[in-house]
């Protein structure tokens, strides 16, 4: 029978306690939000804090705001909120099926989406959405606080620029215009309860003649770290919905992530799944746009 490394129990019960006690023990501390990967950490003994940090009495850090043209999400909502949460749904739907698609409904009942972004998986679910909504992070420490591109978070795989006393209070982002559509699809191992081999977000707005006016295009699990398809996303613009559009724009897709990963023994398998999974992403965020 394994046991837990011996720690102190901390639960701070504001954002100012939080950040004065991470100012003076940043070096022995670890976070506890939804505990899905930290209390597996310290099983395996991979990590032997002085401190475990419970930040979810915190009530700056919990919660869904309509901020009227930005939705702001605190970091210790969990995956379960979020994927339920009407706004949430109304507003960006493919965030909705990111969240809703995390493992079991335990994890999804314990896990948060601070601990997705910040464990800086590849194949964290939550984070191509937001990226490809323009996400700004906000951070604290014993400083004040600081907002932040969310996709400058990521600097490695499983590495962020956080510092061991900075905290992330949660994610902002406005609000996609009117016409809009939205997808999250994501490839596994099995139908449930998968991590992500490959995942794709992606966000289209269509003007008045049904031409792309704005495309958005975000892969997990597949680069170092996430960021947005900039030439597919490109292409897309001025375009009619359809076959060959989206055909072409799964192409760029695939040589973009070619030219940044180089070629692997996995490429003759990814490329052609990553084709066909952005070219169904983008026919369902056209057909979501077409029926609002």
């Amino acid at each position: 029978m394994k046991y837990l490394p011996q720690f102190e129990y901390v639960v701070p019960g504001t954002l100012g306690e939080l950040c004065k006690f991470l100012h003076e023990h940043r070096d022995r501390s670890r976070i506890l939000a939804g505990g899905t990967d930290l209390l597996l950490e310290l099983e395996r003994i991979e990590t032997r804090p002085g401190y475990v940090v419970d930040i979810t009495r915190i009530a700056e850090l919990s919660g869904l705001r309509d901020e009227g043209s930005h939705l702001f999400i605190g970091a210790t909502t969990t995956h379960t909120n979020l994927g339920e949460n009407r706004r949430v749904r109304q507003e960006a739907l493919f965030l909705s099926e990111a969240a809703g698609s995390i493992g079991a409904v335990q994890i999804r009942n314990a896990g948060t989406i601070g601990g997705n972004i910040v464990n800086a998986s590849p194949a964290a679910d939550t984070i191509p959405p937001l990226i490809a909504l323009d996400a700004q992070a906000l951070v604290v420490n014993h400083k004040g606080e600081n907002q932040l591109p969310l996709a400058s978070l990521f600097s490695a795989p499983y590495k962020t620029a956080l510092s061991r006393q900075e905290v992330l209070v949660g994610v902002r982002f406005a609000k996609l215009p009117p016409g809009a559509g939205t997808s999250f699809v994501k490839l596994g191992r099995r139908r449930a309860m998968s991590i992500s081999r490959i995942s794709v977000a992606v966000a289209l707005v269509l003007g008045t003649d049904q031409r792309v006016t704005d495309a958005r295009i975000c892969l997990g699990a597949v680069m170092p770290v996430p960021s947005r398809i900039v030439p597919a996303e490109r292409g897309l613009i001025g375009g009619l919905p359809g076959p060959d559009l989206f055909e072409e724009a799964g192409e760029r897709v695939a040589r973009e992530i070619l030219r940044v990963t180089g070629k692997r023994p996995s490429t003759p398998y990814k490329e052609p799944v990553i084709k066909n999974l952005v070219q169904r992403a983008l026919a369902i965020a056209a057909e979501r746009c077409v029926s609002k």
